[in-house]
């Protein structure tokens, strides 16, 4: 009987341990999910540019982008549902439009590039300030507050917004 007991609590330990490790995980999952999902909707929508390429049809084009990003938004809420049920989170939430949205502006970045031969936004973000950007990725290139509004807005903090343009939002007139 002794030996039944040490062996029901070694089940118990291992079903416990086992349980804990995948509670403790679960934002792990979800991050991993998130990261597939945003990879599969980029190859969704490369697909639907390469198609444009060929056969020239706009509505095909945007209905399949449409397609794309329905099947992303599902997924990456059930990614966020099943760890919410769980009683857990995901790193980040509610960031679907956010991830979306640049996912797709990569995507037409590089569907112009490819079909212009102009590669000026696939340089923005690189990390480099490159000519024509006023700041890029990690550098706003020895920008400030005080010089990006003409001393208006000398506070705050400069950031590097979208198509590599100075961001003054986060600047202030005040200390």
């Amino acid at each position: 009987m002794r030996s039944h007991n040490m062996l029901l609590a070694a089940f118990a330990a291992t079903i416990l341990t086992a349980v804990a490790v995948t509670a403790a995980t679960i934002p792990v999952n979800c991050q991993v999910t998130k990261h597939k999902q945003a990879g599969m909707l980029a190859k969704c929508l490369h697909t639907a540019e390469s198609k444009f390429a060929v056969v020239g049809d706009l509505v095909a084009r945007n209905a399949a982008v449409v397609k794309c990003i329905d099947a992303f938004a599902e997924k990456w809420a059930a990614a966020e549902d099943k760890a919410e049920s769980s009683g857990q989170a995901c790193q980040t939430s509610e960031d679907a439009d956010a991830v979306w949205t640049s996912v797709y502006a990569n995507t037409r970045c590089v569907a112009i590039a490819l079909d212009t031969g102009d590669t000026t936004c696939l340089r923005c973000g690189n990390g480099v300030l490159d000519s024509g950007e006023e700041c890029d990725f990690g550098t706003v290139g020895g920008a400030t507050c005080q010089s990006a509004t003409g001393g208006t807005r000398p506070n705050g903090t400069l950031i590097c917004g979208p198509g590599c343009v100075l961001d003054t939002r986060e600047c202030s007139a005040e200390d």
